[in-house]
């Protein structure tokens, strides 16, 4: 029912005031965070001033910025817009990070390589099929790097997580976008029809971002069966561990059948690791080597490196996350059914709410509420991000979104 419904598409922010919060201070800042966008280029910014990726590089971001945004969240506002984990690293990843501190005065390449190690042997495949980046974004950039130039195309989905777009854009050339479908999907009918013999990069995000969408498992195992032998396809799985969908099989699978295919994870979602930043790849031996080529020297710091280990030795933990943020995301479309607010069908921890209206006054008057919610995408300007909290996070923002959206009884 929602997917019949959600050819609509919208996004909003907001924030709120709370205890000493002043909302005057907090509207003084936003106006001077709308001012920026405007001048810097829509989409630039993320929460509240966060400099998006390399377009922007070498603009400061002024620290009353980060002052005001902690300030907001000491005094009871909710975060719901980076979709990030709220429960945090498991036990033993905080053991190792209290432990690798010790270290923290010498190089960290006696952590890089146990790590690498170890996701080789997690995912059962030679270490120089693995290799590392600060966080998956940075895998992102690795690759722009390695295969984006004037006379190699890369294709991708519109919306998608946008890091590959922009670290192509900073080399000069813009991505070919085809825009997903009425249900949020990547219309690979549609990408296929547009690779060439100058495609060298085809970009799929699954479960998307911002969409949270998982492709149908027979359309993008036969899309990637069908492509040229001299295309390459990103996969990027960052929201892999979330998916409860019983056909969703990792595109590892192409990999192990000897496909141009290269599969990026990150510890930033499930892990609760987005501030200590690592991610991976997993892919043939010769294109990790190409990969590799662009890392930057000590791209794994030990915290990071310490921490992911012990994460990847705790599978009990991330399933528990899992089970964690479905509940919490059933709270969320419960909600939205019974207001009869469509979404895209989610397999992450975060939902697309189609609002049917600009998003931008939604987001603030959120904000005024203390709550931070996503974003608006260019590509979808009345669809809502919301990411997905504890239950008693989502709990609150059902409340909140029946005063903000007049609903209230």
């Amino acid at each position: 029912m929602n997917e019949q419904r959600a050819s609509q598409a919208t996004s909003h922010q907001s924030f709120s005031e709370t205890g000493e919060w002043s909302r005057r201070r907090l509207l003084g800042f936003v106006g001077r965070g709308g001012a920026a966008a405007g001048v810097l280029g829509s989409g630039a910014w993320g929460h509240w001033g966060e400099l998006r990726l390399p377009e922007l590089m070498g603009t400061s971001v002024p620290p009353e910025v980060w002052e005001e945004r902690k300030t907001a969240r000491s005094a009871g506002a909710i975060l719901l817009d980076s979709n990030e984990n709220p429960f945090g690293m498991c036990g033993g990843a905080r053991d190792a990070l209290i432990e690798a501190a010790e270290e923290a005065n010498r190089y960290p390449g006696e952590y890089q390589s146990k790590l690498r190690r170890r996701i080789a042997d997690y995912h059962g495949v030679p270490v120089d099929q693995v290799a590392t980046g600060s966080g998956s974004t940075d895998i992102l950039r690795q690759a722009a790097g390695a295969w984006v130039r004037s006379d190699r195309s890369l294709v991708q989905a519109r919306p998608t997580f946008e890091a590959l777009g922009f670290y192509s854009r900073a080399r000069g050339f813009d991505a070919v976008g085809i825009p997903v479908d009425a249900t949020g999907r990547h219309d690979l009918e549609a990408m296929r029809a547009v690779i060439g013999d100058d495609t060298k990069l085809v970009y799929v995000c699954n479960p998307g971002n911002p969409t949270g969408t998982l492709m149908s498992q027979s359309a993008l195992d036969s899309f990637i069966e069908d492509l040229p032998s001299h295309v390459i396809v990103l996969v990027d799985e960052a929201y892999h561990h979330y998916v409860d969908d019983p056909t969703y099989v990792s595109s590892l699978a192409h990999i192990e059948k000897g496909r141009n295919v290269l599969v990026a994870r990150t510890f930033s979602k499930v892990y609760g690791m987005a501030g200590l930043r690592a991610g991976y790849a997993i892919g043939p031996a010769p294109l990790i080597e190409e990969l590799r080529v662009q890392r930057l020297q000590n791209n794994i710091n030990a915290i990071a490196g310490a921490c992911a280990v012990a994460s990847l030795n705790d599978e009990k933990y991330h399933l528990s996350q899992r089970t964690l943020n479905a509940d919490a995301r059933k709270i969320l479309t419960d909600g939205l059914d019974a207001r009869g607010f469509a979404y895209w069908e989610s397999q992450t921890n975060f939902v697309m709410i189609m609002l049917g209206r600009d998003v931008r006054p939604t987001i603030s008057a959120f904000r005024e509420r203390g709550v931070y919610v996503g974003r608006p995408f260019p590509d979808v300007p009345t669809n809502l991000r919301v990411s997905i909290g504890t239950v008693d996070q989502m709990k609150r923002f059902v409340e909140e979104f029946d005063e903000v959206m007049g609903m209230a009884s």
